[in-house]
């Protein structure tokens, strides 16, 4: 199988299981947030995607099975941005040391977020944090190195804006955070709903890539499939 066809439909497939997988995660919450531990249920604008992972709830309450959900799902979106980090050079315009840049930051960003999936806050509070200080900042080297080349073809553009966009709301989510985290900034609404906001950015971001990737795999297909049946012409 082609190995552009490959990657976007993986993309995809790790996606939706993430999509799934949260949901399902969200729907087990019992309930707590960092601003109202005695809320009952899921906050979706006031719950950190991090909260799902919590073996005990902020209530308090049970969360295991919820928990695993959420450790599954964000495993998936960690393995399909991880697949857009190695599979973005493909569409490079011949740029070798910029596709090399992009995994390379691409794979210290999957690992950091690995680490913030095994490092839930309620267990590792100072270890969580500084994982995702490694995982994102790599993720954003990756993101500008990756952008620029996708902007510059009229092809891959859409990816490129997308990008962009997830990208600016994923910059502002991680600095609201690090307000909290590391300046001992008050925690308000916006930072969980930010995270909201750029997640949701992400997923687009991805499916729009791996839209384009299936797109150019198919381009590129159709002048073989075309080259062959002249050939075969012309033997008959």
């Amino acid at each position: 199988m082609n190995p552009m066809r490959t990657a976007g439909l993986a993309i995809l497939g790790l996606n939706l299981a993430f999509v799934a997988c949260m949901l399902t995660a969200m729907a087990l919450y019992p309930g707590g947030t960092w601003l109202r531990p005695e809320h009952v249920g899921h906050a979706f604008w006031e719950n950190f995607l991090c909260d799902l992972l919590h073996a005990r709830a902020l209530s308090g309450a049970d969360n295991a099975t919820g928990a695993a959900f959420a450790r599954i799902g964000m495993l998936c979106e960690t393995a399909a941005l991880f697949g857009v980090w190695m599979a973005a050079p493909m569409l490079f315009p011949n740029r070798k040391a910029s596709g090399l840049a992009v995994r390379s930051l691409g794979l210290t960003s999957a690992l950091g977020t690995v680490a913030v999936i095994l490092l839930p806050s309620d267990r590792f509070g100072a270890l969580h944090g500084l994982a995702v200080l490694l995982a994102s900042l790599p993720a954003f080297g990756a993101a500008l190195v990756a952008l620029h080349a996708l902007l510059r073809s009229p092809q891959t553009r859409p990816s490129g804006l997308s990008g962009s966009v997830a990208l600016a709301f994923g910059v502002a989510s991680f600095a609201l955070y690090a307000r909290t985290q590391f300046f001992s900034a008050p925690l308000t609404l916006w930072v969980p709903a930010s995270q909201r906001v750029a997640t949701f950015a992400v997923i687009v971001f991805c499916g729009v890539f791996a839209g384009q990737l299936l797109a150019v795999a198919r381009s590129r297909a159709k002048p073989a499939t075309a080259a062959k049946d002249n050939d075969a012409d012309v033997t008959s």
